[in-house]
């Protein structure tokens, strides 16, 4: 099964968390993934774009620096996965925010090895107001950010050289980041006046930010996972990448 299955209504915070019937990559704002290469534009083992599987065209096409490469040595669960090792600028648009100002979704599956600087995952492009990035300060940190005119981070420990899985979430009020299994702690942030629809995946533009490691997945949501209805989505994560780090 290449395309993630997920049991879930996602439809927003407020939703009953019951599982319903399973969907596919079209509820989600954005998917992205490594394997098979048909979600892929290659030249070999070149990544020229990252087809969105969603169904809203938002695909990641390299601008400029290293393109990212198909990665068939380092599988995750059989599964090649997307290679960095330099800088490489993949950027997305579509007709419509890949976010709602008040909620929103995001969650990689990836390995950081090396956090000499911190490592962009995922970015707005226009006015950065929305950064994953994992980074060393005294032990390894992922940090969520949302600005809202002043920008509010929240931290959780992370790892180098291992298969994560790394969530953000924001519900108009609250941004929550875990990685893994930690537990998630709400940091008050307000809204951002807008998301836009251009975003970077993998790197950050005009500087050294850019991943270094591999990724395996990306999905966006323009709503805010409850909890229960993220624990049934980890649980789809880790059956279909049992090594994920889950």
């Amino acid at each position: 099964m290449h395309g993630l299955r997920l049991g879930l209504g996602l439809t927003g915070s407020a939703v009953a968390a019951a599982p319903l019937s399973p969907i596919t990559p079209t509820d989600w704002s954005g998917y992205w993934d490594a394997d098979p290469d048909s979600h892929l534009t290659l030249t070999g083992a070149n990544i020229d774009a990252y087809l969105d599987q969603s169904g809203n065209s938002r695909t990641y096409t390299n601008i400029s620096g290293t393109k990212n490469t198909r990665d068939t040595t380092n599988k995750l669960d059989g599964y090649n996965t997307m290679a960095a090792s330099a800088y490489g600028e993949y950027r997305g648009t579509a007709a419509s925010n890949l976010f709602t100002v008040g909620a929103g979704t995001i969650i990689c599956v990836c390995n950081v090895t090396n956090v000499v600087a911190a490592r962009q995952l995922f970015t707005l492009r226009t006015n950065e107001n929305l950064q994953m990035v994992v980074y060393d300060n005294s032990g390894t940190k992922f940090k969520f950010t949302l600005n809202d005119g002043g920008a509010k981070n929240i931290e959780v420990a992370a790892s180098t050289g291992a298969w994560q899985v790394l969530t953000a979430r924001w519900d108009g009020s609250n941004i929550m980041a875990q990685c893994n299994n930690t537990a998630a702690t709400p940091v008050a942030a307000g809204n951002v006046a807008s998301l836009a629809t251009e975003a970077e995946i993998m790197g950050s533009s005009g500087s050294a930010q850019f991943l270094r490691g591999n990724a395996a997945l990306f999905l966006t949501k323009a709503s805010c996972l409850s909890d229960a209805q993220l624990v049934t989505a980890l649980a789809q994560i880790k059956a279909k990448y049992p090594s994920c780090g889950l």
